[in-house]
């Protein structure tokens, strides 16, 4: 219901997790062949905490896609989602550090300042630097 075709995974994602927040605030799902009571929530899990962590997981998907442009505000995003799997905190060091043995200016600049992209890049072990 939430999730079409022509979607982006991303999106599709988002869409179905703040869909369920939304459709859980009703009350529980009913038995899609009609037999049986609602699908019920897994033991000690209260709507409430459900429909809040299904938001707070779509919002986070939400701030991922909005961040496509910028790959480090969009896996901070997705940390936020997915901790135990992504590592925000992480991800800019080693993007920097690439970025600082290649002599990468864009990223050097917003890291460290305009006057940084000139900065002579260095090579260990008697590489010349550029």
């Amino acid at each position: 219901m939430h999730v079409g075709a022509d979607t982006a995974i991303a999106e599709s994602l988002r869409e179905l997790l703040l869909g369920a927040a939304e459709d859980l605030g009703y009350g529980l799902t009913p038995d899609p062949a009609g037999v049986s009571a609602p699908i019920k929530l897994p033991d000690g899990v209260t709507p409430t905490r459900a429909i809040d962590r299904l938001r707070e997981l779509g919002d986070a998907v939400d701030d991922a896609v909005t961040a496509a442009d910028d790959p480090h505000r969009a896996r901070a995003a997705l940390a936020r989602a997915f901790p135990e799997y992504i590592d925000a905190d992480t991800a800019g060091k080693h993007d920097l550090a690439h970025a600082l043995s290649i002599g990468e200016s864009t990223a050097i600049t917003a890291a460290f300042g305009a006057g940084a992209s000139r900065l002579k890049a260095t090579r260990a072990y008697g590489h010349a630097g550029r």
